[in-house]
């Protein structure tokens, strides 16, 4: 019996790792899975080539410098354009996350927020932040 799709629930799978790719090379089976948004544009054309069907991205904030300096995300406003273009391009479904009400974050920071959501298009869920 051959499964209709797998779903990696890992936070991020292996994918910049050539060991996990030799494994997962001509791939025949759909599946979803999280990604980062700043992954290197061969690695998500390898992806799409070997089976990606759905993605979830986590943005966190659409203000870049509190995304990377409060945040620590490390990833960029033309990175997350980037892949989410290569996505939409690739009829590669997609759910974008974001946070809300984290720490040290403005009201400004929020309509920034709400203004990346509406640009990029597509899913999109608000998440209300915890400390844990």
């Amino acid at each position: 019996m051959v499964p209709d799709m797998f779903y990696f629930t890992d936070e991020t799978i292996p994918y910049y790792m050539r060991s996990w790719r030799e494994q997962i090379k001509d791939n025949k089976t759909p599946f979803l899975s999280f990604l980062r948004a700043d992954i290197q544009p061969a690695h998500l054309d390898f992806l799409i080539d070997n089976g990606l069907q759905a993605c979830a991205i986590g943005v966190e904030s659409g203000n870049e410098k509190y995304r990377n300096t409060v945040l620590k995300k490390g990833v960029t406003d033309a990175q997350i354009y980037r892949t989410l273009d290569r996505l939409d391009r690739s009829g590669v479904d997609r759910l974008t996350l974001f946070m809300r009400n984290t720490p040290q974050e403005t009201d400004e920071m929020r309509y920034e927020t709400f203004d990346m959501i509406d640009k990029i298009g597509g899913h999109s869920v608000i998440f209300e932040y915890e400390a844990l």
